[in-house]
């Protein structure tokens, strides 16, 4: 069967949004083994991966202390997009006594 001047308007709609999470350090360290919580679910963290969420679903990227860093704030968004790409970085923050003279 063949269409000859047809026109046919879809719409589509997005079931899910896919999150790629990524954990990076201001001085280049390694991430690997951290844990990242997304919505109460934990991930151990070796390198950028994705997590599908239900459209439409309010959720939070957080993840855990690291000695020496200071770990990024929590983020939260509404999945309402085909994919969205979140990172989140460490801050080193070396821990000592120094005496100036």
């Amino acid at each position: 069967m063949t269409g000859i001047n047809s026109t046919r308007n879809v719409t589509m709609q997005y079931d899910t949004e896919v999150i790629t999470i990524t954990l990076t350090a201001n001085n280049g360290a390694d991430m690997s083994g951290q844990i990242v919580t997304v919505n109460n679910e934990t991930h151990t963290y070796s390198s950028p991966f994705s997590v599908k969420i239900p459209f439409g679903t309010d959720y939070s990227v957080s993840v855990n202390r690291k000695s020496g860093y200071i770990s990024p704030a929590a983020v939260s968004y509404t999945a309402n997009q085909k994919s969205r790409s979140v990172t989140l970085s460490y801050t080193y923050a070396p821990i000592g006594v120094y005496i100036y003279d």
